[in-house]
């Protein structure tokens, strides 16, 4: 999670679907979770979109009802990382803090039945290629299993 993005401040809130949201706590998202999009958006253009999902990586988190996660992710070159740790809900904020420490990493979140969507900005993504992250959003969308 720490290798691809820098979170700093949480800016976008998208939703899925058409339900009404509903909150979030550690109890309505206990479960597995798939994401059916990982994308990031650069700033300087929000016409560029980078869906990682749509190049093949995937990204699985695990909730557990007393506040912990496990973050799974493969990225499109086959390379796994797994993240663990706790998290806490303070409507609509969803916080991932790892274990071992680090900046705890704040994302909006709305749910929607068994959709969840994340969204976070201040991310960092390296748009061309160059060795050089460029200022991005991050938005995650995720179906629960």
């Amino acid at each position: 999670m720490k290798q691809l993005s820098k979170i700093v401040v949480p800016v976008a809130l998208l939703t899925i679907g058409c339900s009404d949201p509903v909150g979030i706590d550690s109890g309505s998202l206990a479960g597995t979770w798939n994401a059916i999009s990982y994308a990031f958006i650069n700033k300087a253009d929000l016409s560029e979109a980078v869906d990682l999902v749509g190049r093949g990586a995937s990204l699985t988190i695990t909730f557990t009802s007393d506040g912990d996660y496990t973050w799974d992710f493969r990225d499109p070159d086959g390379t796994t990382t797994s993240v663990s740790g706790t998290f806490t809900t303070d409507d609509p904020l969803l916080t991932f803090s790892d274990v071992g420490g680090g900046t705890p990493e704040p994302f909006l979140a709305v749910r929607e039945d068994d959709n969840l969507s994340l969204a976070t900005g201040n991310a960092a993504f390296d748009f061309d290629g160059d060795d050089v992250l460029d200022d991005a959003q991050w938005q995650i969308f995720l179906l629960r299993n």
